[in-house]
């Protein structure tokens, strides 16, 4: 059985405008790839320097999972680490 992913960006109800606006600057802005995960290891939301070192478009890593990002020998440390 299978079921469509909501790639939707995250929601941001709550969040002051300006706090949301602060972050994205440093989400953005940041010269390191960032990946956020959900509690079950999927990618809802991923940065530009993320998408090029990694060589996905932002649409295709919100579809990633982060066993498709880690290194096959840090596999058994995923459950930990979420």
């Amino acid at each position: 059985m299978a079921r469509e992913a909501d790639t939707s960006p995250p929601k941001t109800s709550g969040i002051p405008p300006d706090e949301l606006e602060r972050f994205r600057a440093v989400f953005d802005l940041s010269g390191d790839a960032i990946f956020i995960f959900d509690d079950t290891g999927r990618v809802i939301e991923v940065n530009q320097v993320a998408c090029e070192r990694y060589g996905y478009t932002r649409e295709e890593a919100r579809r990633l999972h982060v066993r498709d990002i880690d290194t096959p020998d840090q596999a058994s440390e995923i459950p930990v680490r979420l």
